[in-house]
């Protein structure tokens, strides 16, 4: 049962709403900006509002092995490069470069050090058809690869063939500057990504992922690497009979890192087929998608008993989205108000408000059977977007009500609510919709339409009338 809430205006009170809802409804190009929230831009399928511990009980870190594991495979790949760079000095000693050649070389590790200054556009600038995460992630990734085939083919000349030319030293600086800065950039998206990625019980294994992941990549791109390339180290330890050279190169490293680089971002293309899937009906969508109240774009259809009729309309991803086109079924989702009882003046602003083929987006909060309970965000204009629970009950077309999906002793569940009643405070206070006072010419002329003896007298005139005309 919903909890008796008082709202006292000119000494009127009420309680709020039944849970029973009359009609009832937190990524790609969400609404530029939700006023229903907190003024929070919208991103991919990143929730709106705080993922709260609610829906279901808490997750162990079995539920979400397989995110864990990609997230530990990223950092690692992060790892390699730092370590190879760290390499580099050694292997420039060994060729007897100078002390300010091995200095000048240091220059690759600032982009670590300084990606907090590019770090704002990564998170800001992004494709909304895509993702805000796996915008930068998935390009990155390959340019990753190509970068370390390039280098693959010009690191063995640009160290020196031992024949009288020495290192270049400049060249190679500049050449793994860059390589550095594509791999910090990398960094910061999946430092985002790991905080979304996770439910937040399991966030703190981010950290370890990260911790976990970068020194193995760096014991791999380093002491692994350097112990390997060492003809002598080889010729003790690993071959029967000696060899000029090691076991691997560092022209060769590149070369098979840029083949772990393409896995990698097919495994983050692969991770991203659930949100390409269209959902033809509330049991497709994860449980996960509702744990973390993921925001989901679809096409109004109609406006039902039961609720909105909407066409979910998934991320676009060039070639998965073309084969999954091929086998998707047709089915429109039922998507209702949260926390609203509407009117029957509601339903038909909604009618008159929603258009076919309008683009929404509602944000998973709660499924019911094959029913799902949303924040519906409508775009008014470029910029804004309005939130349809705020508003239906703003307009004062409805009533608060409990909001399905959510433990009612949950931070979320008392957020959304107030939020709710403080719409509906606005409607009650300018005496608007449902709440709106009778005057007192029209008090009167009820009494007087409500009197028995004028309804007898009305009846005696029409009988009188009828009796006439015979």
């Amino acid at each position: 049962m919903s909890p008796a809430i008082a709202a006292k205006e000119g000494g009127r009170q009420r309680r709020a709403g039944s849970h029973h809802h009359c009609l009832d409804v937190r990524s790609e190009a969400p609404p530029a900006l939700a006023l229903c929230g907190d003024g929070l831009p919208g991103g991919e399928a990143e929730a709106l509002l705080p993922a709260e511990a609610g829906l279901r009980g808490s997750r162990g870190c079995r539920a979400e092995l397989g995110s864990i594991l990609l997230l530990l495979v990223l950092y690692v790949l992060q790892g390699i490069p730092l370590g190879l760079a760290g390499s580099v000095p050694l292997i420039l000693q060994s060729k007897s470069a100078s002390y300010t050649d091995q200095a000048f070389f240091s220059f690759v590790f600032w982009p670590f050090s300084l990606k907090l200054l590019w770090a704002p556009l990564v998170d800001a600038v992004y494709l909304r058809g895509f993702g805000r995460r796996k915008s930068w992630l998935v390009p990155t990734q390959y340019v990753l690869g190509l970068f370390m085939i390039y280098m693959s083919t010009q690191v063995d000349m640009l160290l020196g063939d031992g024949e009288g030319r020495g290192p270049d030293v400049v060249a190679l600086t500049v050449t793994f500057f860059l390589f550095e800065f594509l791999a910090a950039t990398q960094d910061i998206a999946v430092d985002g990504w790991a905080l979304t990625m996770l439910s937040r019980e399991n966030v703190g294994y981010a950290s370890t992922c990260n911790s976990v992941g970068q020194t193995a990549g760096y014991f791999l791109g380093n002491v692994l690497f350097l112990a390997l390339e060492s003809a002598s180290f080889c010729n003790k330890y690993l071959r029967f009979q000696p060899q000029p050279q090691g076991i691997v190169t560092l022209s060769g490293t590149a070369w098979n890192l840029s083949a772990g680089m393409a896995v990698a971002g097919l495994l983050v293309l692969a991770r991203s087929v659930r949100m390409t899937a269209k959902f033809t009906s509330a049991l497709d969508i994860p449980v996960e998608f509702v744990e973390k109240n993921v925001k989901l774009r679809g096409k109004f259809h109609r406006v039902t008993e039961k609720g909105l009729e909407v066409e979910h309309i998934p991320i676009s991803i060039p070639f998965i989205t073309s084969i999954q086109r091929k086998w998707q079924s047709k089915g429109l989702l039922l998507v209702r108000l949260a926390g609203v009882e509407l009117a029957p003046t509601g339903v038909a602003w909604l009618q008159r408000e929603l258009k076919p083929e309008q683009m929404i987006w509602f944000q998973l909060l709660g499924r019911e059977d094959l029913s799902l309970d949303c924040l519906v965000l409508v775009n008014k204009g470029r910029f804004l977007s309005v939130c349809l629970n705020e508003e239906l009950l703003r307009q004062g077309l409805g009533r608060t009500a409990r909001i399905e999906g959510l433990h009612h002793d949950s931070r979320l569940y008392w957020k959304l609510h107030k939020r709710l009643l403080r719409a509906e405070l606005k409607a009650l206070k300018k005496n608007k919709g449902i709440w709106k006072e009778e005057s007192y010419s029209e008090r009167i002329r009820d009494r007087i339409s409500n009197n028995k003896f004028v309804q007898t007298l009305k009846q005696f005139a029409s009988w009188l009338r009828s009796s006439i005309q015979r």
